[in-house]
């Protein structure tokens, strides 16, 4: 074991693992009962929100798929109970309701689907194919997707569905689509060379933190490779390409030291090289389209403005955000301080901004008061009544 890459003492090292124990016991603890709390926290708010939702008669998209959900799974039940095998009968009726029948099912981006949506759509993809398979009709189930790409998680989607939407559904046949039609053999190359390699990388610890031994794979990340990764080749077997891979630049190992600047420092590093090599490209074929993709849209003003700092004419192809302008900054800030009326920095912001003149004197200079009179107005006016009130007193302010 070591600290800093610098080896742990052995006679320590039987100590320092009590140590360990008694933390992860200690920090596990606390953990459960915050987690026992948050639980019953979300339960209660839960329980609030549906009966104030069901007060008022209304409903979010998201109650739509969990009541239809919750639907399907009663009556899948009541058909595993009673014994029966194929489609639901209740599809006909469901059918009948929707004024058609649906014949053909094609899904993209499955790896994505959430279990409530998959159990809407379950009972659908069944019945298509229990009718193409006794020959009634011609139906098809169509789904396509990737779990290397299932990003989503965080909004509910489990890519286990793609995996296993061929044991759930009868009769389907699956194909791995490992051959591109519009990419060079030097870009399918670089891809294969990149997961082959991607078990040894040297930034993947061992169990106990340290360095591996150069060369070992990673157990986990090798297990994932080969569960999810095929070799690709292409149709373009004569299409020219290039690729060229920039490593950025590492800290020194042997600097301990958490400088909050040294993240920034590197990522500005980054996009300086990034924006001088786009230039000298452009300067040098200015008749080629150039594309550039970051993580986020903040990267991308950023990097526009490097490029008009250079002379290079770029243009935001994926939408342009407006919570960093003035104006719905400061509805923000009016939306923190009904939140948290301790919230100073948004008190601030309110009484420098045109919104000042939304409430009295009296009302403006107390935090307390401007969060209790918008908070009366979220319970009365919603959101988008709230909303509308301050955006048509900031209005006149904008040009």
């Amino acid at each position: 074991p070591t600290y800093y890459n610098s080896a742990i003492d052995p006679k320590l090292v039987v100590p320092l693992r009590v140590l360990l124990a008694k933390a992860k016991t200690e920090f596990l603890t606390i953990r459960r009962i915050q987690n026992e709390a948050s639980h019953e926290l979300l339960k209660k708010y839960h329980q609030a929100i549906e009966k104030l939702k069901q007060n008022r008669r209304v409903v979010t998209f998201s109650d739509i798929a969990d009541r239809l959900a919750h639907w399907m799974r009663s009556i899948l039940q009541e058909h595993q109970e009673s014994g029966k095998q194929g489609p639901l009968p209740q599809m006909q009726s469901i059918s009948h309701r929707m004024d058609s029948s649906i014949d053909h099912l094609l899904l993209d981006e499955f790896q994505d689907t959430s279990p409530n949506q998959w159990q809407i759509l379950k009972p659908f993809a069944e019945a298509i194919v229990s009718a193409k398979a006794s020959g009634n009709k011609r139906t098809s189930f169509f789904v396509v997707g990737d779990t290397k790409q299932a990003i989503y998680a965080w909004r509910g989607g489990v890519s286990e569905i793609l995996e296993s939407v061929g044991e759930q559904v009868q009769n389907i046949k699956q194909q791995k689509l490992s051959e591109s039609f519009r990419s060079s053999p030097v870009i399918m190359d670089f891809v294969n060379q990149v997961f082959h390699g991607l078990a040894t990388h040297p930034n993947y610890l061992s169990d106990d933190n340290s360095k591996r031994v150069e060369g070992t794979e990673h157990p986990v990340v090798s297990k994932w490779v080969d569960r999810y990764f095929i070799d690709h080749t292409t149709k373009k077997s004569n299409l020219p390409g290039v690729v060229e891979f920039w490593n950025a630049k590492e800290r020194p190992q042997d600097d301990p030291s958490e400088d909050p600047d040294a993240k920034t420092t590197i990522s500005t590093e980054i996009d300086l090289d990034i924006a001088d090599a786009v230039t000298e490209l452009h300067r040098r074929s200015d008749q080629i389209t150039i594309g550039i993709l970051t993580r986020t849209n903040a990267d991308v003003a950023k990097m526009i403005s490097l490029l008009k700092d250079r002379g290079v004419e770029a243009s935001q192809e994926g939408g342009n955000p407006l919570i960093d302008t003035a104006p719905v900054l400061v509805v923000q800030s009016a939306l923190k301080l009904a939140e948290h009326s301790g919230d100073t920095l948004a008190h601030f912001h309110l009484q420098h901004s045109p919104l000042r003149s939304f409430w009295s004197e009296e009302v403006l200079a107390d935090s307390t008061k401007i969060s209790l009179d918008l908070r009366n107005r979220l319970d009365s006016l919603g959101f988008g009544g709230t909303l509308s009130l301050l955006v048509n007193h900031l209005a006149p302010y904008c040009t």
